[in-house]
């Protein structure tokens, strides 16, 4: 992998940064929701303490009616605005009131009695909806109070008890029917309504005087109500209202029974009718703050009062910027909240931490409602004589303020973070596009500071920088300079040795001479042979090596003139014939190469025909062939001498033109004297013909070729 893209990878570490940045928002976020809950545990508590230092309210909270289950008692809404009594359902579907249903489990849920009850004014609207496959309507011939199916409302309790039936024989507006204690049947003016038909049964729409309901007063022992005496304070909860109501199903007009649907039978009492007390909402709202809602809850979890709402605060700025809404959420904020329920519609805050609270233990839990989070704590309201908690008051606050000002600074993280995960990728990769550059620069350098001579160039640029490349560049400045001088000497050693050698090896040979005409023991001639054979050697060796520089000496002083190399290899050609005969030498000159004229020295040509020659048969095995070949191509003139053989050595590729380089391992000049200067002379007169000479394997790998290409120009 190239520096540039391991820069590149390493700059991914600079998302570090915004998952850092996204952590300290969310340390910020979890501060800011402790705080929020620490302020309403305030508030809570305070409100708390405030209801329960009074007597009159704890001891009423401590009543038996808000210990009894929930199962029968009815839930009352207030309204501001009433409904319109006409039988149908238009205006309740608008309103948020949950039916409570009630069903005969006995009969599979054939019929099912759904109510909403409201309070508005001093009127109560009552809209019941019955499930019944099978109605009755009511027969005016007969003398019973409701001859068919009928609605029962039983308000009141003891001997003040009443029970109302609401009968209908056709759909249209009805009354309510009583009988009283002389056992005769009576209509009930304030109270009326419609009967209508549905599918599958048929609706009530009731209004009915408040005062129905049952006086103001307490509850004894056995469930009458002690009626206060004249100056008695009455508290928001000291007044019992009861009410029970029920659909009375008959199969027909002999169905004297029928089946009772509703929170009462035929013999049950009225239970208490659960109506939320306006003057504990006023006491509330003193405590009340902007997006706080605090709710009284009783014992068996009916919301008794409530004060303040929670509001949707920056509405539109999360309209504008929820796609940044969207992403926090995903990074950031609780993605498991559970929705807030919405114990408006039907009176029962049924929550766990309203259930931990009443044990005794305060409770907070967090919510998502809508686009935002709301928590919610519920503080017990503790009686001095009572061991469990008599009621709970819950407090509840949005946390749209919160969230906007998590989202602004979410919002101001992604933007410095774009900007410095920008910054610091682009100054990475800058960086790493200029180091790269200068590795590269170094690199080319390097590969080029030799010539196609092999010769190391001059001037070798050497950077200037104080770093690490710097010193790599100056570094290889100073190793070619070294290699330089060193191949100097090595290209110059041939001439010094042959020039320190041939005064001594002259003392060898006269030394030699003169032992020739001395009288020797036939054992010393022997030595002496050998001695002057040796001497002879030496002689050849040194002449060889002297051979390089006579060429180089030569070439200074050679005089250059056009000539037809064709004929310079035919002459050459029937020659080398002669001098190889165990080889098969074959020349090939081309039609188009004939006529070609070359600008260069005859004899220097032919001394270089002489060393490939020579080369080419100490490789060439016996019987091998020789091939001699001048062509003409695209590239110029090209001459070349192949051979068969083995292929050239892989650790030898660059250096066969060298000086003092042989690779000989027998052939038939094996015996002869090879110190590698061969090749190196034809390197040195095809350059000086501004030729190019070069080795290479046969295409099928049976030999050798070398080519001197001479350029078109030539």
């Amino acid at each position: 992998m190239k520096l540039r893209h391991q820069l590149a990878l390493l700059s991914l570490v600079v998302i570090s940064l915004p998952w850092a940045g996204c952590q300290f928002v969310r340390e910020a976020d979890q501060t800011l929701r402790l705080s929020q809950v620490a302020a309403l545990r305030a508030t809570a508590q305070a409100a708390a303490a405030s209801l329960s230092a009074d007597p009159a309210l704890v001891a009423n909270l401590a009543g038996e009616r808000w210990q009894q289950s929930s199962a029968q008692q009815l839930y009352v809404h207030r309204l501001v605005v009433a409904p319109v009594v006409d039988g149908y359902a238009d205006d309740w579907r608008a309103l948020p009131i949950q039916a409570r249903t009630f069903s005969d489990q006995a009969d599979g849920g054939g019929a099912v009695l759904a109510l909403r009850l409201a309070l508005q004014g001093e009127h109560l609207f009552i809209f019941a909806e019955v499930d019944d496959t099978t109605p009755v309507h009511h027969s005016p011939a007969s003398q019973l109070l409701a001859a068919g199916d009928f609605l029962l409302l039983r308000v009141g309790a003891g001997d003040s008890a009443q029970d109302y039936v609401i009968r209908s024989g056709a759909p249209g507006e009805v009354l309510a029917f009583y009988r009283d204690k002389q056992g005769r049947e009576r209509s009930e003016s304030r109270i009326r309504g419609y009967w209508q038909e549905r599918v599958g049964g048929y609706q009530v729409e009731l209004q009915m005087a408040r005062d129905l309901l049952g006086n103001a007063g307490h509850l004894d022992s056995a469930g009458h109500v002690e009626s206060p005496g004249r100056g008695d304070n009455i508290g928001p909860l000291d007044k019992i209202e009861q009410l029970g109501v029920a659909a009375v199903d008959r199969t027909g007009l002999a169905d004297r029974s029928g089946r009772w649907l509703g929170n009462i039978d035929s013999a049950a009492p009225a239970p208490p009718l659960i109506v939320p007390a306006e003057p504990l909402a006023a006491a509330l709202q003193a405590f009340a703050r902007a997006d706080v809602r605090l709710r009284l809850v009783s014992a068996n979890q009916w919301l008794l009062a409530a004060s303040g709402s929670i509001g949707e605060a920056g509405r539109d700025s999360g309209n504008r910027h929820w796609p940044l809404q969207r992403l926090y959420r995903l990074l950031l904020a609780d993605k498991y909240l559970p929705e807030l329920d919405r114990p408006e519609s039907v009176g029962l805050l049924q929550a766990p931490e309203v259930v931990a609270a009443l044990q005794g233990q305060p409770t907070v839990r967090w919510y998502q409602w809508r686009r935002q989070r709301e928590s919610r704590l519920a503080v017990p309201i503790v009686s001095a004589g009572e061991a469990r908690p008599v009621a709970v008051l819950v407090a509840d606050q949005g946390s749209s303020h919160l969230d906007l000002l998590a989202l602004s600074a979410f919002r101001q993280l992604l933007l410095y973070n774009f900007l410095a995960v920008g910054l610091i990728t682009l100054s990475l990769l800058g960086y790493s596009s200029w180091l790269s550059l200068r590795i590269r620069r170094l690199s080319k350098a390097v590969r080029n500071a030799l010539d196609r001579r092999g010769w190391i160039k001059p001037n070798f640029p050497r950077s200037r920088a104080a770093d690490e490349i710097g010193d790599l560049s100056r570094s290889c400045g100073d190793l070619l300079l070294r290699l330089d001088d060193y191949n100097d000497y090595l290209r110059s050693l041939a001439g010094k040795l042959s020039h320190e050698l041939r005064t001594p090896l002259a003392v060898m040979r006269s030394s030699l001479e003169n032992l020739e005409h001395e009288e020797l023991p036939a054992s010393a001639r022997t030595f002496v042979d050998r001695a002057g054979a040796g001497a002879e050697r030496m002689a050849a060796i040194l002449a060889a090596m002297s051979s390089a520089s006579r060429v180089e000496e030569s070439l200074r002083q050679a005089e250059k003139e056009y000539f037809s190399l064709a004929a310079l290899v035919r002459e050459a050609g029937a020659a080398y014939q002669q001098l190889y005969p165990r080889h098969q030498l074959r020349v090939v000159i081309d039609a188009a190469a004939d006529a070609a004229q070359v600008y260069g020295v005859p004899d220097l040509l032919v001394q270089l025909l002489d060393k490939l020659l020579e080369n080419a048969a100490d490789f060439c095995p016996a019987g091998g062939e020789i091939c001699l070949q001048l062509r003409d191509s695209n590239r110029g003139l090209i001459l070349s001498v192949s051979n068969d053989g083995p292929p050239l050595p892989l650790r030898m590729e660059g250096q066969l033109f060298d000086s003092l380089v042989s690779v000989r391992e027998g052939g038939e000049a094996s015996d002869g004297v090879h110190l590698g200067l061969g090749l190196h002379i034809v390197r040195l007169i095809a350059e000086f013909h501004g030729a190019a000479v070069v080795a290479r394997d046969r295409s099928d790998a049976s030999g050798v070729s070398f080519e001197v290409v001479f350029s078109a120009a030539g």
